[in-house]
């Protein structure tokens, strides 16, 4: 059920209830007899006789319409004081009111009404802001009732409201708005806004909803400026689909709370798991705390030693760092002011891209020439179309005669023959066959309509049987590939166990050696697979990082283009011995290789969350284990960085454990300089084009970098045995249907046969019956008429010799025309020839095109590279400068942080540091100790270890107890996950097949006028768009059709006629006992708004439903029928010289 908005404004209890005879409702009509309009002007006084029914209810004499009407469906509608209007009453048909009148009678206050008495918010009506708004100029409040029928089995609360149900709201300046809801009595039955939104409910009024109530804005936009996203928001809301997006997005949101306050009591758990920890190595320490003391005496003296010796260790390395940078500088600048400058070798170019123009002019001239010669072997072939015809046509003319002459023939033979036998007894002998013939006849047609009555039954069983195996088809055909996959997942993960290089889809290790082997021929030695070199440095973001860098892992990196040709060459010598097909060529990436990452990173600010940047770690065990031995690992890992930052924006891509915390970061802002974020499974989440997207990943593991390959071999393998034995379960059953399904088959095969044999015996005995009473009426007419047999057989010569002379006069117009035929087979085939040189010549043409363009393609490339070669070599030299620089002042930190270290040791005895002890850490431990010491000093005061053990204990088994029950929590959580994975599942099911069925009717529409119509949705970009075949003429009378996907290159009418076609076609899926419909029509021309309009009205007839239509233009080609139409014109109100529309006010003037 669609959403109703609440009414801004409470009702006051206690206001005093009107009595049921006050303000008398009456309106002012005028009807016109003779075409059935009733015309309303409200200075003028009623003149039509009515008469009150049994619930005191005025009501026409010759009230229009029959049958019963839906529940839900308006009858009346009374305004007072309302917008434009003193006091206006009309009476709705129950299937179709069309309201006309000019610009300012106040039409489209009508369609006001009906929304604000149901419970419209005044900006939803477009007619103000307030609903103080809509009470007439100089009034001080007003009233609209709203009369509802209430019959038949979708009434509501037929008990307390009988047939008809009024609403009245009344609206105040000073107290606001109310309602009252009265039965048919008039009673007083509700006051609150809650009752009349559970009646909207029940009738399933919609007037929020844009196809059931359109009012005048949303027709202009709907018409004539709808966008494909406002169409597919259009849809949306005109489905309900947005509401069950509304309701899914709650159910989402609360399921996201229940995450949140499990994940805090697992962060209490975790600190009760903690102190639980505390308590039982508090038992331990409680011993050691003299231990304590002498090892922080011995750290205080290893900290200062560990610090002179990583002081001496820095300053040696950074000596050498210094020395080698400054002496790559001062070497690489003086390399670039050597360089020359690039030649351009500009008129090499200009000469090659003139002699390309000349040889484009010569092949659009022989392109020319080639379709004119297509254009007259189609002129030909027209030509000899007319002679064929002529042909075939003397033809069968010729075999007609032949076949009639020689069924003259046997006529004479047969009246030469009945002349001579014994007419009286033949007679009696034809007519006994007769009637047994006919007995026959009647037998076999009692047969005919039983075995085709048991072909329906037989026909209705194969369909169901054919469904069920289609059916198993799909399952058996989806388990199959399921099956395959995660046995090749399976079996790829046990060859990477022992080979890192399997998971890549080509030969890794035969490229690498490959190009070991030509190493002397590239500039810079190939880097990659990447993926193959670099590692995660916690596993646990492996599935996300392998899903952001897919494109990235399995490419290699090269330095310019000579190495990117060399490397294609490689691998297509490699591939052409092994098989391409076999394997997936890599991606091939040119990135100036660096010693270091860039240093001018824009890292995501204001958080305190890991970047797949900071994650990412060189593999240096698998570095040392390739074939090919690259000089610098630093060089190696800076260069592989520069080009993730280049490809994938690794440092703009940041990684929450927590997809709800995720989603708190990310939506509805990002921070400053992130573009995706990453939860632990994998999920992408960024913003699109101002909208939230989530990206889920397909595999729960990563296959490239793993801790355990082996468990998931083993959770693969499981998963394949239990798709396996569902497998052989479908297998079985498809068996089984297919054979019921043979069975029907073979059974309707033997009916088939039966059928056909019985309409052949029904056929030859027709015609034994019908020979048998023509020879009965010849034999009858023999006996009186014999002597005129040969005055027949005088006749029947005649026509003979007529049907020769016409043969022989056929034969003589055929010769003629296959004379002319090969004329112009002979000049067809002339053409032919002249064309296939012409295309020849073009191939020869287009040949030396292509060769041109790769010159120039080439020396244009050499160009591009030499001059990159110098810009980069000017932007590294800048790089190695600010490096040089870094370094130097750090040597010079460093040198002063050694001279201090070696004179804080003095009067301290030297003692040996291990291996892998820093200072940091002897700080980090000894502060650890004295922490600890002051801790355990202050715990432990009168407390035996006895004492905390016990403590120890209790609460281990309250942390079990707890553990559990969250354990039961979070199960209970991930069926309620998977219940809604279901539920938006099935709503994307719905928008599929709503979206099908409108296209259906939308063509169905579009046909009448000779038009073809399609509506596309597209998920992903949320669009709706229109795609529309025009039927139409050329100039010189031709039919022609035009493609059309912007419906803004439609003209008014055409555009409005398939949007109309569009709102038709959402009302098959919408069922609403009433719709409204206003100036809908106001950008059509008279012939679309004359087919549109019958459209509409011809739709409106077919259903139960009622249809209020509103427009201002011409109504003669609508014809009221009492039955189903009820046509009323409206004339403009009575206003003041301030209330003029702007055309009543131009009018005057003019006058």
């Amino acid at each position: 059920m669609p959403k109703h908005p609440r009414d801004p404004e409470e009702y006051d209890p206690n206001e005093d209830e009107e009595e049921e005879g006050d303000n008398v409702l009456e309106h002012d009509e005028l009807e016109n007899d003779e075409d059935e309009l009733e015309d309303f002007t409200p200075s003028q006084r009623p003149t039509k006789k009515r008469k009150a029914n049994a619930d005191g209810e005025l009501e026409d004499e010759n009230d229009i319409g029959s049958g019963e009407a839906k529940a839900g469906t308006m009858a009346s509608i009374l305004v007072e004081n309302f917008m434009c209007h003193d006091k206006l009453e009309l009476k709705f048909h129950k299937r179709i009111t069309f309201i006309n009148g000019p610009n300012g009678s106040g039409k489209s206050a009508i369609l006001t009404g009906i929304q604000t008495c149901l419970g419209a918010k005044t900006n939803e009506t477009h007619r103000g802001t307030s609903i103080k708004d809509l009470i007439k100029a100089g009034r001080d409040w007003a009233q609209i009732t709203l009369k509802i029928r209430n019959t038949g089995v979708d009434a509501f609360r037929h008990d307390h409201y009988g047939d008809m149900i009024t609403i009245v709201r009344r609206i105040d300046r000073r107290t606001g708005s109310s309602y009252k809801i009265k039965s048919a009595s008039g009673k007083t039955v509700a006051t609150t806004f809650k009752e009349l939104k559970h009646m909207m409910d029940q009738f399933n009024l919609q007037i929020d909803n844009p196809t059931t109530c359109m009012t005048q804005d949303v027709s202009r936009e709907f018409l004539a400026n709808s966008s494909a996203k406002k169409k597919y928001d259009f849809f949306l809301r005109a489905t309900q689909l947005e509401k069950m997006v509304s309701e899914y997005d709650n159910a989402n949101k609360n399921k996201w709370e229940l995450e949140a306050t499990l994940k805090a009591k697992e962060d209490k758990l975790k600190e009760s798991e903690s102190e639980v920890k505390k308590l039982k190595q508090e038992y331990e320490e409680s011993k050691a705390m003299v231990q304590m003391e002498e090892n922080i005496l011995l750290l205080r003296s290893k900290i200062a030693w560990a610090l002179v010796k990583e002081r001496r260790a820095d300053f040696e390395n950074n000596k050498k760092m210094y020395e080698t940078e400054k002496s790559r500088v001062d070497k690489y600048e003086e390399s670039m002011n050597n360089q020359e400058e690039v030649d351009t070798n500009q008129d090499e170019i200009d000469r090659i891209s003139a002699e390309t123009e000349e040889l484009k002019k010569e092949l659009g001239e022989a392109k020319q020439k080639s379709d004119a010669h297509d254009r007259e072997i189609i002129n030909i072939g027209k030509r000899k179309t007319p002679f064929t015809a002529e042909i075939q046509d003397y033809k069968g003319r010729i075999k007609r005669s032949q076949e009639y002459i020689k069924t003259c023939q046997n006529e004479i033979r047969d009246i030469e023959k009945k002349s001579k036998i014994d007419r009286g007894a033949t007679v009696k002998k034809l007519e006994e066959r007769l009637d047994k013939l006919k007995e026959q006849r009647e037998n076999f047609i009692n047969t005919s309509k039983q075995e085709n009555q048991d072909m329906e039954l037989h026909d209705q069983e194969l369909q169901k049987r054919s469904a069920t195996v289609s059916e198993l088809k799909i399952k058996y055909e989806d388990l199959k590939r399921r099956i395959d996959r995660i046995r090749g997942q399976a079996e790829n993960l046990d060859r990477q166990k022992k080979d890192k290089m399997q998971y890549f889809r080509f030969p890794v290790r035969p490229i690498l050696e490959e190009i070991n082997r030509s190493r002397n021929q590239f500039h810079k030695l190939p880097i990659g697979p990447i993926g193959l070199l670099i590692n995660i440095k916690d596993l646990k973001w492996a599935p996300a990082i392998e899903l952001a860098l897919k494109n990235e892992i399995p490419s290699f990196i090269l330095s310019d283009v000579h190495d990117q040709v060399l490397f294609k060459k490689i691998i297509e010598s490699l591939y052409k011995s092994r098989g391409q097909q076999r394997y997936q060529v890599p991606t091939m990436l040119i990135q100036p290789f660096s010693d270091r990452v860039y240093d001018n990173l824009q890292l995501p600010q204001g958080i305190d969350h890991p970047t797949i940047f900071s994650m990412i770690e060189l593999d240096r065990t698998t570095c040392n284990e390739v074939p090919i031995k690259y000089p610098s690992l630093d060089s190696l890992f800076a260069t592989i960085m520069n080009t993730l930052l280049n490809q994938s924006g690794v440092e703009s891509s940041i990684l929450i454990e927590d997809t709800t915390l995720a989603q708190k970061v990310m939506f509805p802002r990002p921070p400053h300089n992130v573009r995706n974020c990453y939860a632990i499974d994998g999920t992408r989440l960024f913003m699109r084009n101002n909208s939230e997207v989530y990206l889920g990943a397909k595999e729960k593991f990563s296959r490239l970098w793993s801790a355990n390959k082996d468990q998931q071999i083993i959770d693969l393998r499981r998963e394949e045995a239990d798709l396996q034995t569902t497998f052989a379960e479908i297998s079985e059953q498809g068996k089984a249907a297919h054979q019921e399904k043979k069975q029907v088959d073979d059974t309707m095969g033997r009916l088939r046969r039966k059928i056909s044999d019985t309409k052949s015996n029904i056929s030859k005995l027709d015609r034994e019956v019908r020979n048998v009473e023509s020879d009965l009426r010849s034999e009858e007419n023999e006996i009186s008429g014999s002597n005129q047999a040969e005055a027949s057989i005088a006749e029947i010569n005649h026509q003979i010799q007529d049907r020769n002379v016409e043969i022989e006069q056929s034969t003589e117009i055929i010769n003629k025309a296959q004379l002319e035929i090969q004329s112009l087979e002979k000049e067809e085939s002339q053409v032919k020839q002249e064309r296939q040189e012409l295309i020849r010549s073009q191939n020869r043409v287009a040949e030396q095109i292509k060769s041109k363009s790769k010159d120039l393609n080439k020396l244009l490339v050499e160009i591009a590279q030499a001059r990159q070669r110098k810009i980069e070599g000017q932007r590294r030299l800048q790089q190695m400068k600010e490096k040089f620089q870094g370094l130097e002042n750090r040597f010079l930190e460093i040198t002063r942080a050694k001279d201090a270290a070696e004179s804080n040791t003095q009067n301290i005895q030297e003692i040996e540091i291990k291996q892998g002890e820093t200072s940091i850490g002897l700080a980090k431990e000894q502060e650890r100790l004295q922490r600890r010491l002051q801790e355990e000093q202050a715990r432990f005061g009168d407390s035996s270890a006895a004492d905390i053990r016990d403590m120890y204990k209790s609460k281990f088994r309250i942390y079990e107890d707890t553990r559990k029950k969250i354990l039961l929590s979070k199960n209970s959580l991930q069926v309620i996950s998977d219940s809604l994975i279901k539920r938006f599942d099935r709503w994307r099911d719905i928008r599929t097949n709503y979206a099908a069925v409108i296209s259906r009717w939308f063509s169905a529409y579009m046909s009448q006028k000779g038009h073809e119509g399609t509506i596309k949705v597209d998920t992903e970009k949320q669009e709706l768009n229109m795609q529309i075949i025009l039927d139409g003429k050329t100039k010189e009378g031709a039919l022609k059709k035009r493609e059309v996907e912007d419906a803004k290159s439609l003209s008014g009418g055409e555009r409005s006629f398939s949007t109309v076609a569009l709102l038709l076609s959402m009302w098959q899926i919408i069922d609403s006992p009433t719709r409204a419909l206003d100036e809908f029509d106001i950008f059509m021309d008279a012939m679309y708004r004359k087919i549109s309009m019958n459209l509409i009205i011809e739709e409106a007839k077919k259903s139960r439903n009622q249809l209020i239509i509103i427009s201002p233009h011409d109504v003669s080609n609508v014809k009221p029928d009492k039955e189903t139409l009820k046509l009323v014109k409206l004339r403009p109100p009575e206003r003041n010289q301030n209330q003029r529309t702007m055309e009543e006010f131009m009018q005057s003037h003019a006058q």
